[in-house]
C-alpha cells in the first residue's frame, strides 16, 4: 500500500494540475486533469478498503 504521504503528494499535484489549466482557461485540459485525479482518487479509496 502507499504510504499516507505519497497519497496527499499525488492529491496535490493532482489538484494543482487541475488548477493549472483553470488559471489558463484550458477547460478541456481541466476536465481530463479531474478525471485523471477522480479514477486515481477511487483507486486509492478502493485500495484502502481492501
Amino acid at each position: 500500500m502507499v504510504g499516507d504521504s505519497e497519497v496527499l503528494e499525488r492529491a496535490a499535484e493532482e489538484h494543482e494540475r487541475i488548477a493549472e489549466h483553470l488559471v489558463r482557461g484550458d477547460v478541456a485540459g481541466a476536465v481530463e486533469a479531474l478525471h485523471t485525479n477522480w479514477t486515481s482518487g477511487v483507486s486509492r479509496i478502493l485500495e484502502r478498503l481492501s
